[in-house]
């Protein structure tokens, strides 16, 4: 986003994907560009409610001297910064570049609304459906082979009515398809619902998990011990907001296992005074690069505010971060030859 020093007209802020604030002497929005363009709620009829402190400095968790520090920062690149519109809705990370007119004092903000720097072209309501499509042809296979039980065995019935013992294998098969199909309709039916719902933490994991074996690789090669303890109070929570951490928190972590290694999985629940959460350890001989480009190790950890401006390679952590500002959580994801570990902690909620 290196820009000449020439004045920019309005069709070519809008043909960048550019906006311009420019700020008085203190610190006050006095115009937008272009000027018939809206950014993130704020237009040129609502600017004079725009405040520093409340939508630009505490979405960064900025002080002034930051802030003064950022504007008089000479470096070409621009840095990222969360925008809060009117009603407080924050956005995504957004390249910005601060400009100071010696003369005036004045301020410019150029910032550009179109995310050329990372993928976060999916809506955050878009993403259930990436999750849940991604885990069908899976889904299919594992509702194939009960299935074949059954015709199977149904098949032997008919020509051998005499011979009912093998009926057991029948109705452990119509069992276990009950079982992934109703593990598929509580995961879509939770998450399709926008209201929050009562969550019990320990079935909220064994039903991810289980899931999670709809991703064959994740069937084969990982074996799961679920050390979960009794007594973790229920509370109500958007479910998705939930397992959208951990969905994309899997999928980021999956990149690093080798399809010719085994790996076993501890899942624990955590219930202490601060809160309560969940975690996922996966052990095992890991690659070091990624199939998706990223390469170990790795340690993030922060609130929801520190990930939605991380920039991990191939994690849609403005996505995490937007998960997590529902919980006002901790997370903690870290990678190393042969570990992953996912912890998330969270007030409970009241």
């Amino acid at each position: 986003m290196n820009l000449p020093r020439v004045d920019l007209d309005d069709e070519l802020l809008k043909f960048s994907h550019l906006i311009l604030l420019k700020f008085n002497n203190q610190i006050r929005v006095e115009n937008i560009r272009p000027e018939d363009q809206e950014f993130w709620g704020w237009n040129s009829g609502n600017l004079n409610q725009f405040d520093l402190q409340k939508h630009l400095l505490i979405p960064n968790n900025l002080t002034i001297a930051d802030f003064n520090q950022c504007i008089s920062n000479t470096e070409k690149e621009p840095g990222f910064f969360l925008w809060a519109n009117p009603q407080g809705k924050i956005s995504s990370p957004l390249p910005t570049k601060w400009e100071k007119d010696a003369e005036t004092d004045n301020i410019i903000a150029i910032i550009r609304t179109e995310h050329v720097y990372a993928t976060y072209t999916e809506k955050m309501e878009n993403k259930k459906y990436a999750f849940q499509a991604s885990r069908l042809p899976g889904f299919v296979h594992n509702l194939y082979s009960p299935l074949n039980v059954i015709i199977g065995r149904l098949e032997l019935l008919r020509a051998q009515l005499s011979e009912t013992k093998k009926l057991n294998d029948v109705v452990q098969a119509a069992y276990r398809v009950q079982k992934i199909v109703d593990n598929f309709s509580y995961k879509i039916h939770n998450e399709h619902n926008k209201h929050k719902l009562p969550i019990n933490l320990n079935r909220f994991l064994r039903e991810e998990v289980t899931f999670l074996k709809n991703d064959l690789f994740f069937k084969h090669h990982v074996h799961v011990n679920m050390e979960l303890t009794n007594g973790t109070p229920e509370f109500a929570a958007d479910y998705f907001s939930l397992s959208g951490i951990l969905s994309e928190s899997y999928q980021f972590m999956r990149q690093f296992m080798d399809a010719h290694q085994e790996y076993n999985l501890v899942v624990k629940n955590i219930a202490t005074e601060q809160g309560i959460g969940f975690e996922l350890k996966f052990f095992g001989k890991l690659n070091h690069k990624g199939k998706k480009g990223a390469v170990l190790p790795f340690q993030l950890q922060g609130n929801y505010l520190q990930m939605t401006k991380c920039r991990e390679k191939e994690l849609d952590s403005s996505f995490i971060g937007r998960c997590m500002e529902a919980h006002k959580g901790i997370i903690i994801l870290e990678g190393s030859s042969e570990l992953l570990r996912l912890n998330y902690t969270f007030p409970l909620p009241s």
